[in-house]
């Protein structure tokens, strides 16, 4: 009886042997699940003709026949085998354990990472209200200004602010509805030089603009 196992692109599936025959030593009729199932360099599988109660019991018999001695070396050679297959066994857990930790310490690093983050929005967020001087923020946007060949609207798009706010900033005075004077404008929200800085892609301008402001 012989069956041959069938191309799967998804791989192979292991074949269920159902049905039952006759062991060539014995000759009982016994579910092919008593038997050892083997594949050949074909690609066939096959099942081999001796039951493994009757393997087992030739092996006892096999045993009982050895000498003292025999049997002596033969438990030494098992409990070697042993030995090693533990060992082996060790080895394997240690070096499963040490992919652990390596993957435990990338995963505190990525933890870490996470904290500080949330630490720095948690921050920014505490220090929502925070203002600052005005004047090194205008002394900056006065150079972009020049830059950009005094195009306001350009400057504007470019910092992602809208015209009349940066012409407020430049002008460094803005009307409040009241009375004939202007009010002069003195600082800067810390979260709105931060925001400027993001859009220009500019990471460190808070840093040089406000090096004494613990952002």
């Amino acid at each position: 009886m012989k069956i041959r196992r069938r191309r799967n692109p998804q791989g192979p599936k292991p074949l269920v042997w159902r049905g039952y025959r006759n062991c060539d030593k014995c000759t009982r009729w016994r579910p092919v699940s008593d038997f050892t199932v083997y594949q050949t360099r074909t690609g066939y599988e096959q099942i081999k003709g001796i039951c493994e109660p009757c393997k087992r019991e030739a092996e006892r018999l096999r045993y009982e026949a050895l000498s003292p001695e025999e049997k002596r070396k033969k438990g030494i050679k098992a409990n070697e085998q042993a030995r090693k297959r533990r060992d082996n066994a060790l080895h394997e857990i240690e070096r499963l354990r040490k992919i652990l930790d390596k993957q435990n310490k990338q995963l505190e690093k990525q933890w870490d990472k996470l904290e500080r983050g949330r630490k720095i929005l948690k921050v920014k967020h505490e220090e929502s209200d925070v203002y600052v001087d005005v004047t090194p923020f205008r002394m900056w946007l006065l150079r972009q200004h020049r830059l950009l060949d005094y195009d306001t609207k350009a400057l504007a798009n470019a910092i992602g602010q809208n015209d009349a706010r940066v012409n407020r900033w430049l002008q460094g005075y803005e009307w409040n509805g009241t009375g004939y004077d202007p009010s002069p404008v003195r600082s800067i929200h810390i979260s709105t030089v931060d925001q400027i800085a993001v859009r220009i892609d500019d990471p460190g301008l808070l840093e040089r603009l406000y090096p004494f402001v613990d952002v």
